[in-house]
């Protein structure tokens, strides 16, 4: 008998994720090496089997760019050093001539595949932050995640909060390579997470979504629904997890679980 495998990696939340050391060529092989390495001694060992029924959901969130440069602006940056600042300056000035207005939003494609209890993909689209994946377990903590990004459009370098408040390359100017003009609002991290109402309603996506596409106004009901059966005291299901209380945040535990309908629950 042969035993075969089929090894899928999707990527993780690679910007700002950085080796170290690096800067020569074998220092960039060591990486590659180590996770052969680990690659090898998985499958030596005794795999879980991971089961289904796969369910999915899949939305498109609006990151809010800063207001749009005016055209003096941007012709003042057609004679910037930089070149890409210059063709993004023509690009958009380009825009501007046909008569459409720059964007004030970035659609970025959020999606989230569910194989039974056993695994949880959450897959973001653009490039975006470590930090992400970071703040993603700690919100999953117990749950067995993982966080892809680069995922269905490369809308931008998606920076974290922290990162946007930096600045720098990460921070804005980077998005001069995806034709925006930038830095994007604060507030996208947030947006992205979705907190408390997601930590409730992934349990049973089918439930408020519809072909895979999440319904809003349902998935915000069956929030508020369980917030008030449970007294979990959070100004609004927006709010971080990790921003309430020890029992507050054990109540929206068992609300995620008390959604999935499950036919036994112990405590």
């Amino acid at each position: 008998a042969i035993n075969m495998y089929l090894g899928i990696q999707p990527p993780g939340c690679g910007a700002d994720c950085n080796p170290h050391p690096r800067s020569q060529v074998e220092l960039a092989r060591q990486p590659g090496q180590s996770l052969a390495a680990s690659v090898e001694e998985v499958l030596r060992g005794l795999l879980q089997p991971v089961r289904g029924p796969l369910k999915a959901g899949f939305e498109h969130v609006d990151l809010k760019l800063v207001a749009p440069p005016g055209k003096e602006d941007l012709e003042r940056r057609l004679q910037d050093k930089n070149v890409y600042q210059q063709r993004l300056a023509k690009f958009l000035l380009g825009e501007l001539a046909a008569g459409r207005a720059l964007p004030t939003s970035c659609p970025c494609p959020v999606q989230v595949l569910r194989l039974g209890d056993e695994l949880l993909l959450a897959a973001l689209g653009g490039e975006a932050c470590v930090d992400y994946a970071l703040r993603l377990r700690r919100e999953f903590a117990g749950r067995r995640i993982w966080i892809a990004s680069y995922c269905n459009d490369i809308v931008a370098y998606v920076p974290s909060e922290r990162v946007l408040q930096e600045g720098g390359y990460e921070g804005g100017t980077a998005m001069m390579y995806f034709g925006l003009h930038g830095p994007f609002q604060p507030g996208l991290e947030q947006q992205l997470i979705d907190s408390v109402k997601r930590n409730i309603t992934l349990s049973r996506l089918d439930f408020v979504s519809s072909k895979g596409v999440l319904d809003k106004a349902k998935e915000q009901n069956e929030a508020e629904v369980y917030r008030h059966k449970l007294n979990i005291k959070t100004p609004t299901v927006e709010q971080q997890v990790g921003n309430l209380s020890g029992g507050n945040q054990q109540k929206v535990l068992i609300g995620q679980w008390m959604f999935a309908m499950p036919d036994i629950m112990i405590l």
